[in-house]
Parts: C-alpha cells; structure tokens; sequence
C-alpha cells in the first residue's frame, strides 16, 4: 500500500526513533515504502498523536487522510500490507509457511483502534484431523461463522450469529409411585448407578426424615420433609446410593419419582 506523510506545519517530523523523518516546510513529503514501517506507523502513538492534532496527513497517492480518517486508513495498512503479506513485509507462500496452504479468499474483520478492516482481510484457514484444509466458514454477509461440535462428533450448530448450543440429553422419568415409611428405617429408593435426578414428595400427615447413600435415616436428624414438602436432588445434592427413611405414624407415604 501506498504511505506518503504529508507536513502541515514548518516543524520537522521525526518517527520510528529518527528512521523515518519529515522536513520542515509545509506541504513537504515523505514516501514510506517498506511495509516494515508502514506497519511500525500505523500502530505509532507519536505518528497518530499527529494526525490526529493536524500537524500532518497521509495521502495514498489519490486520497488525503486526516483528522476524521487518517486512523480508518492505518487499519486498512494494518490488515492488508499486501495480499501475499505476513503485516510485516514477508511474502507468505506455501514455502515460507510450511506447506501449509493459504486461502486465496478474504473475510472483514476489526482493524486498528476499532476501525472498519477492508473485504480483503486475510481469511483464517486450517487443515482438519484428516490433513484436509478447512476454511473459517462465513454467510452470504460475509460474517464469521462458528461451527460446534458435540462430543460425539455432530454439528450442533454452523451458523453464524446467534449461537443456539444444546447439549442436554433428554431424561426419562420412571412411573410415579409412593413408598411406605415406616417408624424404623425403611428403605424407600435402592441404589442405582444410572440416577439423574430424583423426587420426593411427602404425601402424609407426619414429618419424614431421610438417610442418603445406604444411611439409615434419623427422625428429625439430616434432611426432614414437613406434609406436603418436596425434596429435588440437584447436582449440589446428587447421590446414586440407597434411599431410607423414617416417621413416627402409620400409614406414612412417600412419593417418589426418579430420573435416568
């Protein structure tokens, strides 16, 4: 790209620790052609302070750059030196980079400061677990998209924009049913390794107690259902083991519903 500095004021210019310098008269230029510098330009807080302060523009040849866009064109220098460019002067073919292909294609992405980077950024690419070369995928916009797999090796999701991931796995309810509870420790729900999830309503007139993982269960000691109380085992709570329980009435039921 095409870098020429401009003075606007008699003061001479003086970047890049005295490498790149602007004489002291207005309207004297300076041409900036290796792509090593114009890089080391762009991201100059010296060379920017002064286009933004007025003391000097940039100019591509056709178009002038200052106050209002002086930054938005350092973006596209630092985006785009060149289509076969690494950004700072180095040709980029299959040779230089390993073998590794390059894209001969261009996605829009964010230059400097926040600045607007031209169509022609250089697009992103890699080889998949196959050595087959994968590009970034993008939408008929030209924006980036993702693409997610789940760990079974499905596409959950390949567009851009919103990402909508959804990895639960659905769970089945077993058949609602009660257990009796009696005024001893009695075993309500067995072990099972497979348990997700697990509900307890107390359905009775008395205060249940319960004892997790093969614990004989205390009345009115650890975990204790008033009537109509209910207990959900979340993942802070979770156990596969043995289920007990204990009241102090007759005909004392529990309901229990489990989830695998």
């Amino acid at each position: 790209m095409n870098l020429t500095i401009v003075n606007n004021a008699a003061v001479a210019r003086s970047y890049l620790s005295g490498a790149v310098t602007v004489a002291a008269t207005v309207g004297a230029t300076t041409s900036v052609t290796s792509t090593v510098q114009q890089l080391a330009l762009s991201i100059d807080g010296a060379f920017k302070s002064d286009i933004f302060q007025n003391n000097i523009y940039i100019t591509d040849g056709t178009n002038n750059y200052g106050v209002s866009d002086g930054i938005a064109y350092l973006s596209l220098i630092i985006n785009f030196i060149g289509p076969n460019s690494d950004g700072i002067g180095n040709n980029l073919t299959s040779a230089s980079i390993a073998s590794v292909q390059r894209l001969a294609t261009y996605l829009p992405s964010e230059g400097a400061d926040g600045g607007t980077a031209p169509s022609w950024s250089v697009q992103i690419a890699g080889k998949d677990g196959s050595g087959n070369l994968q590009s970034v995928l993008t939408d008929t916009l030209g924006n980036q998209a993702v693409l997610v797999k789940d760990t079974s090796g499905n596409s959950i999701n390949s567009q851009s924009g919103a990402l909508n991931v959804n990895t639960k796995t659905p769970l089945v309810y077993s058949t609602p049913t009660t257990a009796s509870v009696g005024t001893t420790s009695t075993l309500i729900l067995a072990a099972n390794s497979a348990r997700l999830g697990l509900y307890l309503s107390n359905t009775s007139l008395q205060q249940i107690s319960l004892g997790f993982d093969g614990h004989a269960a205390a009345y009115q000691y650890g975990i204790t259902l008033f009537p109509g109380e209910k207990f959900w085992m979340d993942e802070y709570s979770f156990s596969t083991g043995a289920i007990y329980a204990i009241t102090t009435g007759a005909a004392t039921y529990i309901g229990v519903q489990e989830i695998t």
